[in-house]
């Protein structure tokens, strides 16, 4: 079946029976992408970032359909055609217990076409979904209800995380992993191992070298191409009996028409295992206002750090337009922008900590005429601000999700510093404020800060006060889960008492427009109830609160949205309390 399918050696009578028939599955899959209008990855090979598109129609008589492209593609047509692309996707199928991974190489394109406005791509029908590597092997797709597990150790001391196999052949697998997992892998860097466990328990340990790594799509995952490094005979043997096994397995729920298909024990549970079970996309009302704006502009700041860590060119007109976003937001929906901006739980702490404080400076900035010009790039800045403490990790600081030792602490505070470095690769950004503003929104324990040589103009007070914005988000939502916040009085008057490194005026001006009891924070009511504040008047009072949790009850888990009129109920707020405490989380 190997030969048959590589397109090596003879075939018989019985083999175009089975081909006509895989090529029908195929034009059905491309069918149902096109019909329930699926994003899918369109991978070039002249480019390093993935394009989205969907495909819009099939041509089964003329094998070939058309993807129309979400943006602009930004390519000659000579040398598009020139080369081939590759289409990922994933999709949940109804009645099946994982999701499909669907992998198509080798795909030519034949023309470029302007359709309603948008590019689209007339291509080459792919023939299999046995698709082959570059070293000649059989890469196995995980689709029709296949599914195995990756737990990978990035680092020898790193803890373990799990990752969604989408292939497989005897030099590598594929694999798809949340994009807050993304930053840790760079390209050409040997992992510690990778373990792969099918659904009966049996599996392989072996060690990998990332390949390739590139987000999914629209998606908040990322793919990562993995190639072993070296595995003994005994790892080899193992890969090649359960490519067997998965070939066997694939090509009976296919129904190709050969003496290997069969079912696999492989793909068979333990008694009383349970399926596992994928995320659905469903297209439900925003529960949160915004919600959905400030999930697309942390998948893109994924996106730089995959850039940074990978020694890529910054996705520029990327970045101003997640700037572009903000400041749209603040001008049509300032509230709910900063209530959705500390909604992001899912995300890594530190990037919680630098979309809400990029947001609250473009907040303060719009507030003051004279700071308006400096508004696009002072966000772009903040936002770049603290990207280069995941740069840091490596084999010696394999996580900061964990109480950091004191030489872990030195090494990561030459963050800016590497980051600094790392921009100033980036010629579009030479003259850029962003040089400066990192420079003198450092804060050092150790040394006075005074005014910097060129005196006190705008740029400075701008870091100035981004150091106090940071300083407040970092000591009430702390990113080290061994700390407890603060509570919104608490950083305040922790801050005001320390006038040699964080300026005063900042603070009060910060207090005056948040008030005691800012949007995002939790709020205790006097007849035993607890809310997240969504609205607050001039004097900084909430004026919407949603009400989450009954303490007398419990079982008292509510979700409420009361305006003032009705804080009646509730009885009177009596003050902010620590989320920590009664394990809650905004939103």
């Amino acid at each position: 079946m190997h030969k048959f399918l590589s397109g090596d050696g003879d075939t018989t009578a019985s083999s175009p029976p089975a081909a006509e028939k895989n090529l029908d599955h195929v034009a059905d899959k491309l069918d149902l992408l096109a019909r329930k209008g699926r994003e899918v990855s369109v991978v070039l090979d002249a480019l390093k970032t993935p394009l989205v598109g969907r495909i819009t129609r099939v041509d089964r008589q003329q094998h070939a359909f058309l993807i129309e492209l979400a943006e602009e593609l930004v390519m000659s047509k000579s040398r598009l055609l020139k080369g081939c692309l590759s289409l990922e996707v994933k999709q949940t199928v109804s009645g099946l217990p994982a999701a499909e991974y669907l992998d198509f190489d080798e795909i030519q394109p034949l023309e470029l076409r302007h359709v309603n406005g948008r590019t689209g791509i007339l291509c080459t029908m792919p023939h299999s979904f046995f698709s082959a590597t570059r070293r000649g092997e059989i890469r196995i797709p995980f689709i029709q209800g296949l599914y195995a597990h990756a737990w990978m150790t990035i680092y020898k001391n790193s803890e373990p995380f799990r990752a969604s196999l989408c292939n497989l052949s005897r030099g590598g697998c594929m694999i798809e992993v949340p994009l807050q997992h993304s930053g840790l892998f760079e390209t050409d860097r040997l992992m510690h191992q990778v373990n792969i466990v099918f659904p009966n328990g049996e599996g392989f340990t072996v060690g990998a070298r990332v390949s390739h790594l590139r987000p999914a799509g629209r998606t908040h995952f990322a793919t990562v191409g993995l190639e072993f490094t070296t595995p003994d005979n005994d790892t080899v043997r193992r890969i090649r009996y359960f490519l067997n096994e998965m070939e066997s397995e694939l090509a009976c729920r296919i129904g190709l028409e050969t003496r290997a298909a069969h079912h696999s024990p492989i793909f068979t549970r333990p008694s009383g295992a349970v399926a596992p079970q994928e995320e659905v996309t469903v297209d439900e009302p925003e529960s949160v206002p915004l919600i959905r704006a400030m999930r697309e502009i942390a998948r893109r700041l994924h996106g730089t750090l995959i850039a940074l860590r990978n020694d890529e060119e910054l996705p520029r007109v990327i970045l101003y337009d997640c700037v572009e976003t903000i400041i749209h937001m603040l001008q049509r929906k300032r509230q709910q922008c900063l209530y959705a901006s500390g909604c992001l739980t899912d995300e890594p702490p530190l990037l919680q900590l630098a979309l809400r404080s990029a947001i609250q400076l473009g907040d303060m900035l719009l507030s003051i005429p004279s700071f308006l010009p400096y508004v696009r790039d002072a966000i772009f800045c903040a936002l770049l601000h603290n990207i280069g403490k995941p740069m840091m990790v490596n084999e010696s600081m394999p996580s900061l999700s964990v109480q950091l030792t004191p030489s872990q602490k030195r090494h990561l505070s030459r963050h800016r510093e590497v980051l600094l470095a790392r921009l100033a690769r980036e010629e579009w950004l030479e003259g850029h404020m962003i040089h400066r503003f990192m420079r003198e929104s450092r804060t050092d324990p150790f040394m006075t800060i005074g005014a910097p040589p060129w005196g006190m103009d705008q740029i400075a007070r701008i870091a100035q006060m981004f150091s106090v914005i940071r300083r407040l988000n970092g000591a009430m939502w702390p990113s080290n889960p061994g700390k407890t916040g603060m509570l919104p009085l608490e950083a305040y008057r922790d801050m005001y008492s320390l006038p040699e490194e964080y300026d005063r005026d900042w603070i009060v001006q910060y207090v005056q427009r948040h008030g005691v009891t800012p949007i995002g924070s939790l709020v205790y009511f006097s007849r035993g109830y607890l809310g997240w504040v969504m609205s607050v008047d001039a004097r900084g009072d909430p004026v919407r609160v949603r009400v989450v949790r009954n303490l007398n009850d419990s079982e008292g888990n509510l979700s409420m949205i009361l305006s003032r009129v009705d804080f009646d109920q509730m009885g009177e707020i009596t003050g902010t309390v620590r989320p920590k405490d009664y394990d809650l989380m905004p939103c």
